[in-house]
C-alpha cells in the first residue's frame, strides 16, 4: 500500500504540473485483449485461458519536456478479465465436460507513462513505458453450472474489495508504441499487473492486457 500511495501522489503531481505546460490531449478508444494470471497451491490455472475481448476508453495528456521526450497521464475506464471454455475428462475414459466461465472486471487506470517520439519519412513515432494504478469500479463471473442434465448459465455480480472476491486496487507496468497519421494515432500497449488483486490469500490473480487503441491529438487552446 506505500508503494501504492507513493505512486499516486507521483501522477496526482505530474498531472497538477501539467497545467504550466504547452499540453497536447488525445481522446482514445479501443479493444483490450485481455487475460489473467491465476494460480494457487494446486497448480497454475493461466493456460487454459483465452484471451477475452473488453472495452476501452478515455483521456490522456502528453506533456512535452523535450522535442523528443514527454510525460504522458490521463484517465482510461479499462474492463478486463479472463475467459475459460474448454473440455476436460475427469478420467481417460470418461465423457469430456464443457467448462464456461468468464470474469468481467471494470477499471478507471491511470498511467504515467515516460514517451519518447521522432518523425519517420513523415509519421510520427512513438514508443512509451511506465507504471499504472488501477481503480476497481465492478466485477462479475458469468459461468455454466449443472443440475442433472441442464446446464445453466448464470451471472454473479461482486463488489470490488468488500465480497472477499477481488481486491479494489491494481498496479503494474505497461508499455507501448504506435504511430501518429494527421493527428489520428493507432497505438499497441501490454499492461503487466503487478498486484494480487485475489481477496483470498490462497489464490494469486494478476491482470495481463494487450491493448488495441485508435485516438485523435490535439493541443490546448
Amino acid at each position: 500500500m506505500r508503494k501504492l500511495r507513493i505512486l499516486m501522489l507521483a501522477i496526482c503531481t505530474v498531472i497538477s504540473v501539467s497545467e504550466s505546460f504547452a499540453q497536447i490531449f488525445e481522446i482514445k478508444t479501443g479493444v483490450n485483449l485481455s487475460t489473467m494470471f491465476s494460480k494457487d497451491r494446486f497448480g497454475n490455472y493461466s493456460k487454459d485461458y483465452t484471451l477475452t475481448s473488453r472495452f476501452l476508453i478515455g483521456v490522456t495528456t502528453e506533456i512535452p519536456l523535450t522535442e523528443l521526450f514527454s510525460i504522458e497521464s490521463g484517465l482510461l475506464f479499462s474492463s478486463k478479465g479472463y475467459k475459460l471454455d474448454k473440455y476436460f475428462a475427469m478420467w481417460e475414459d470418461s465423457e469430456p465436460i464443457r467448462l464456461y466461465q468468464k470474469a468481467v472486471l471494470n477499471y478507471i487506470d491511470i498511467p504515467l507513462s515516460f514517451k519518447a517520439s521522432t518523425l519517420f519519412r513523415k509519421l510520427l513515432i512513438y514508443g512509451n513505458v511506465g507504471p499504472y494504478v488501477g481503480i476497481g469500479l465492478s466485477g462479475k463471473i458469468i459461468a455454466d453450472e449443472s443440475s442433472g442434465d441442464i446446464i445453466k448459465r448464470n451471472e454473479y455480480r461482486h463488489k470490488m474489495g468488500t465480497d472477499g472476491t477481488w481486491k479494489r486496487f491494481d498496479y503494474g507496468l505497461q508499455a507501448g508504441a504506435g504511430v501518429e497519421i494527421n493527428r489520428i494515432v493507432f497505438g499497441l500497449n501490454y499492461s503487466y499487473g503487478l498486484a494480487n488483486i485475489s481477496q483470498n490469500r490462497d489464490y494469486e490473480n494478476k491482470n495481463r492486457i494487450i491493448g488495441l487503441t485508435l485516438g485523435y491529438r490535439f493541443k490546448a487552446s
